[in-house]
């Protein structure tokens, strides 16, 4: 059974913070994190693949980001003082999905999935940053998702009037063909090779 460890001192110190934030998400609750990867599988050896000298392959100009939601349940949590005095509230201690919050007087509440916050989790030192609000959470990276659907939406936009260039040129191309050669045979006198005897008659005849 999960277990609160709590320093009296960070507590008292804290009290009215603590109450504020009310220790969420609490025991057998949850909090959230956010990472982002590639929704382009294969991305780096497709890029390296297309850079080949020759014959590169048509390839989008940067990476295409998804953005994952991981929830995390709280079995234990302690309440600690940071090195600047902070207040800072640890989930699930010493295990590998250890997360704290510091709680700072005056401030927004814990784990509140802002445009700031989503931005600090999803860079290089974001693996900390946790959330207690999922469904804000949730709403936040719809709309980054979206941005990038957007974004793709508008590529296959513009390659599907270049497919539709290029398959204008085809046609174009055939009927230019096509015409000469069809005026090319209606022009083209008919040669009639007549036998009698021993000798042999060529008639041309103009085609009308």
């Amino acid at each position: 059974m999960g277990n609160i460890n709590v320093n009296m001192d960070a507590v008292n110190a804290n009290c009215g913070i603590i109450r504020q934030v009310g220790m969420t998400p609490g025991l057998a609750g949850k909090f959230f994190t956010i990472s982002t990867k590639h929704a382009l599988k294969d991305y780096d050896k497709l890029k390296e693949s297309s850079s080949v000298a020759g014959a590169p392959d048509l390839f989008v100009n940067r990476p295409i980001p998804t953005f994952d939601i991981k929830s995390h349940v709280v079995l234990s949590q302690e309440v600690r003082t940071d090195a600047t005095g902070n207040c800072k509230v640890v989930f699930n201690p010493g295990t590998d999905e250890e997360a704290s919050a510091t709680v700072v007087a005056g401030g927004i509440g814990f784990g509140i999935p802002t445009e700031d916050a989503i931005k600090k989790a999803i860079g290089p030192n974001g693996k900390n940053t946790i959330f207690a609000d999922g469904k804000k959470l949730l709403k936040e990276t719809d709309d980054l998702i979206d941005g990038q659907i957007a974004w793709i939406d508008a590529l296959v936009g513009r390659l599907q009037k270049a497919k539709q260039s290029l398959e204008t040129s085809k046609r174009d191309n055939a009927a230019k063909i096509n015409e000469y050669y069809a005026a090319l045979k209606a022009t083209t006198p008919e040669v009639v090779t007549v036998n009698s005897g021993d000798t042999a008659e060529i008639h041309i005849e103009s085609a009308e």
